[in-house]
């Protein structure tokens, strides 16, 4: 497939930037974050981290996958008590964030601090906490710009196409300046290689046909990550947003719920 040639073509590029220092790479399990982190072991030393509550689906895939990759885990539980604490400091460095007028009209994610955005940034923030390593390698982008969430399988090819326009502008726009906002709070450096110039370009010129093909979501990536050597097992997985597939989501509903509140009430609260 040539759309598949060149989107291999513009990942190693992608990556050819990375520092030759060990670097941190926040890991789900899915394909997104194993992708990248694979890639990215090829030029330097990876630590790879995962979050997520206990009993929460996240850890368990992050080992599987990490034990395929080869690279070394470290797994960071979330409790109620850190949800609880890190949510009023990950709503004030998001609204330390410079608002224009063109990030008002963002969605995904919202430009201030809501139950979308904060939960959006929380596994960031608690691996940036954690890490050690000064540079961190944020996987965020194809989801975005490739459909990979589940709303996206049931929009007509022209409501996808204009969905995937205006996610890709919001992430561009305000996710790329929160994810470095909140590593910049911990003194740490945030790259977003899936958000480069080049690849932001290759998506939006992408017909949709190859992102959502057969039922199946980020279609090209997946066929390049199995060409670009990820194993099949990794690529073709099935996965939940990080803020569900960690229960950091159900962690924040629990918190507000003690409170006795819904979660956009706790946090407009706080």
């Amino acid at each position: 497939m040539r759309e598949s040639e060149q989107l291999k073509k513009v990942l190693l590029r992608s990556v050819e930037k990375i520092p030759k220092e060990k670097v941190c790479v926040p890991f789900s399990g899915g394909i997104d974050s194993a992708l990248m982190a694979f890639l990215v072991s090829k030029k330097t030393d990876v630590q790879l981290y995962v979050c997520g509550s206990e009993g929460s689906h996240d850890p368990d895939a992050a080992r599987s996958a990490a034990k395929m990759l080869n690279l070394p885990l470290k797994t960071i539980i979330i409790t109620k008590k850190d949800v609880e604490e890190a949510v009023p400091m990950v709503a004030k460095i998001i609204n330390s964030v410079k608002i224009t007028d063109e990030m008002k009209k963002s969605i995904l994610p919202p430009p201030h601090a809501n139950p979308v955005s904060i939960s959006f940034n929380l596994p960031l923030y608690f691996v940036a906490k954690n890490c050690k390593e000064k540079v961190m390698i944020s996987s965020q982008g194809p989801d975005t710009m490739f459909g990979g969430y589940a709303s996206h399988l049931r929009m007509s090819k022209e409501e996808l196409q204009k969905e995937l326009e205006k996610n890709t502008e919001d992430l561009i726009l305000v996710g790329q300046k929160q994810h470095k906002a909140i590593g910049k709070y911990f003194n740490k450096k945030v790259l977003l290689p899936y958000t480069t110039k080049e690849i932001l370009n290759f998506a939006l010129d992408l017909d949709v046909e190859h992102k959502i093909k057969d039922g199946k979501r980020k279609a090209i990536l997946v066929e390049t990550a199995k060409q670009l050597g990820l194993p099949r097992e990794i690529a073709e997985r099935e996965k939940k947003s990080a803020q569900y597939g960690s229960g950091i989501m159900s962690l924040m509903k629990n918190v507000a719920k003690e409170n006795r509140m819904g979660v956009g009430e706790w946090v407009k609260s706080l």
